[in-house]
């Protein structure tokens, strides 16, 4: 099944520390057509890692390319309307994390250190520094990739951050915050938990509720946007905040959206890109 046209609203968007954030403007978006799929093994510290692929726009662009993280439970599926826009001026990769999507199981779920690996490996087939952009979950990855190697993200994009570590009633805030998303989504997010299961599922929320996020954000040297919906229940704006101020080079922007920003809103998070 064709992943649906982007459904999100074009709202108006507000900014701290920020000024001219830029229009909802840009090339159109390539046909899904337009992307390639292909398997790729990754090494990791325990080895080697089947990886499915997505890939498209042009290589020779002179724009640095850009990866996109999927979320808990999700594959690379939901990205696809930003990595559209994106595919019609630069190279853009959007990987299925191991044991999500059409990428295998390994023997025992990844952890965030070693997914950031994954995501270092695919990096340095297709160029550095890269932009990423990461939502939920792959915020994690993202910026476990960004302290590890800092010479290989040019700025960080994290368009919809996960929930704050260890915040009570996380089931009642994910259901609430779910069904706020654009219908067109729910069937592609029970699809992808099916592929996922429930094992990787529980021990990714194991892994994500215990890391360190505004911490760890703090050795971050890359630009960072932390872009929030403001109908994100799990997200609130005061976590949202101290992310962004946890960063050396940190920004909030909030706009009328939910949770996963490339899907609801892939004029605004494709437009960020060059202004990071």
């Amino acid at each position: 099944m064709t992943v649906p046209e982007e459904t999100g609203s074009q709202a108006d968007t507000t900014r701290s520390a920020r000024a001219g954030i830029p229009a909802f403007v840009g090339p159109a978006p390539v046909p899904a057509e337009a992307f390639g799929r292909q398997v790729v093994d990754v090494p990791a510290q325990d080895g080697e890692h089947r990886v499915s692929v997505r890939f498209g726009g042009p290589a020779g662009s002179g724009r640095p390319p850009t990866l996109l993280l999927h979320g808990l439970v999700l594959s690379g599926r939901y990205l696809m309307p930003s990595a559209r826009r994106l595919a019609a001026s630069r190279l853009v990769v959007v990987p299925d994390m191991p044991g999500c999507g059409d990428s295998p199981h390994p023997d025992v779920p990844l952890g965030i250190d070693q997914l950031a690996v994954i995501a270092r490996g695919l990096l340095k087939e297709v160029g550095e520094p890269a932009a990423v952009i990461a939502n939920s979950f792959g915020c994690l990855i993202a910026v476990e990739l960004a302290i590890r190697h800092p010479e290989a993200v040019r700025c960080l994009i994290m368009a919809g951050p996960p929930a704050r570590p260890g915040l009570p009633g996380i089931a009642l805030r994910w259901m609430s915050t779910a069904v706020r998303e654009p219908p067109a989504l729910w069937p592609i997010g029970l699809q992808a938990l099916r592929r996922t299961g429930l094992r990787q599922a529980a021990a990714h929320l194991r892994m994500a509720r215990r890391y360190p996020l505004r911490q760890r954000l703090t050795r971050v040297t890359a630009p960072v946007l932390v872009v929030r919906g403001l109908r994100d229940h799990l997200a609130s704006r005061g976590w949202a905040q101290e992310l962004a101020s946890a960063c050396p080079q940190g920004v909030l922007i909030e706009t009328d959206a939910v949770h996963t920003l490339p899907y609801e809103i892939p004029e605004l998070i494709t437009s960020l890109v060059d202004t990071a």
